[in-house]
């Protein structure tokens, strides 16, 4: 338990590293701790990627919830919403895909 949650702080610190390779594994890395009992503080980490990120970890948080199946959740449903308002046309349309907006 102490583990997982040492690697869930490690993970929210590396989201803000200056490294954009760094920010994108620790994106991946949240992504997959959201299925842990630590969902809510991995997801709020993710929503707030997506409100100063690059295109690319934007659109891969999306795709993401989308791949591990996190909908019905308030944060999630947040990012999906972040996304289709997002100005970067890959970014609203993976979030528009996952609402079903476009095929």
């Amino acid at each position: 338990d102490q583990t997982l949650l040492a690697i869930v702080q490690y993970a929210i610190g590396m989201s803000v590293n200056e490294e954009q390779h760094v920010r994108i594994e620790a994106a991946r890395l949240l992504l997959l701790l959201s299925r842990s009992k630590y969902k809510e503080a991995t997801l709020l980490q993710l929503s707030k990627m997506m409100d100063n990120e690059i295109y690319q970890i934007k659109v891969q948080i999306i795709n993401g919830i989308d791949d591990l199946n996190l909908y019905n959740n308030k944060i999630s449903d947040h990012i999906i919403k972040k996304g289709m308002a997002d100005t970067n046309y890959w970014v609203s349309r993976a979030a528009s895909k996952i609402k079903g907006d476009i095929q």
